[in-house]
């Protein structure tokens, strides 16, 4: 019998492997699934091969977020049908004992079961939907994350949760399995997770600064150091940084255009009835560059939408 070719991995697919394999443990072994999609997407001779690649990758993004922050994408599963035939069925043999009715009735042992499963099954109904809980995951998977701001973090969410719904889709036959339009969700697949998994290096920040040190920036500069910035919150705040301190006028009306300025975070709650108010690098720069283009920022800064974040707004009238 003829041995089937080793595969050939391009060599962005071979660095993605290899970060694939730093992260994942005996339990999620993420580089397998990866790589077993790969080559079942290979194999032209597998008719269903779209559909069981698809499941190995979406199988990918669902635990990824538990092995880099340990999250709970996924959570507990619950029954909830199974929950709500032992209910209706509960309550058909409690009309039995009440057949004159409930009012003035006394609530007796078994009635009493009945109604605490049906608040339980209210109360974990209420629990966030499957989409609030892989949006959550993609967002936490960034250890920087709290730098972007609410834009930039929904845009990452929305992106990762469209990735794993038309992943989705592909396993369970939802959509015509076309394997051009497949091929291009794998690419978006690995530049996300490559981008996510990538070690933080000075190349980076390298490329960042030497944008920032050009005096005459291309369309496709700009672009280039917005789409890094955008990569990982690390980047962001670098960025902000570099350019807080030089207060390059030329970034306010580029920044303003991107929509960095509109979007001051609030205050987040964190549990137990504490807060935490988040650092918004924008205001820094904002404040800083009002003593070189002041009529410009104003403008900017009368535009910002009220918060109850002190260190979104108030940083600015106290560094002018």
């Amino acid at each position: 019998q003829k041995q089937p070719m080793p595969l050939v991995l391009t060599i962005q697919q071979q660095m993605l492997l290899e970060a694939l394999r730093g992260k994942e443990t005996s339990q999620y072994p993420l580089s397998k699934w990866y790589l077993g999609a790969l080559y079942v997407l290979d194999n032209h001779y597998n008719p269903d091969r779209i559909s069981q690649a698809a499941q190995s990758l979406r199988e990918l993004l669902e635990k990824l977020p538990r092995v880099v922050r340990e999250s709970d994408a996924q959570g507990t599963a619950f029954d909830f049908a199974g929950m709500r035939r032992d209910i209706d069925t509960r309550i058909l043999k409690d009309k039995e004992r009440y057949s004159e009715g409930w009012k003035g009735k006394e609530i007796d042992s078994k009635l009493d079961t009945t109604l605490k499963k049906v608040v339980r099954y209210f109360e974990l109904n209420r629990q966030p939907t499957r989409k609030e809980q892989i949006q959550k995951a993609a967002a936490n998977i960034d250890p920087m994350v709290d730098q972007f701001n609410s834009v930039i973090r929904k845009t990452k969410r929305d992106r990762w949760y469209a990735l794993w719904k038309g992943l989705e889709d592909f396993a369970h036959h939802n959509r015509n399995p076309d394997i051009n339009e497949f091929r291009e969700s794998l690419k978006t697949l690995e530049r996300i997770i490559f981008d996510l998994l990538a070690p933080i290096t000075a190349q980076d920040q390298h490329e960042i600064q030497s944008i920032l040190n050009l005096s005459d920036r291309s369309a496709s500069a700009i672009e280039r150091i917005l789409s890094l910035i955008e990569r990982r919150g690390a980047n962001f705040a670098f960025f902000f940084k570099r350019v807080t301190e030089t207060a390059d006028a030329a970034w306010t009306p580029i920044l303003d255009n991107r929509g960095y300025f509109t979007n001051p975070p609030n205050t987040e709650p964190i549990g137990d009835g504490r807060v935490n108010f988040p650092f918004w690098w924008p205001i820094r720069f904002l404040a800083n560059m009002s003593n070189h283009a002041p009529d410009e920022v104003i403008e900017i800064v009368s535009r910002l939408p009220e918060v109850d974040n002190p260190r979104a707004t108030m940083t600015f009238w106290i560094l002018h």
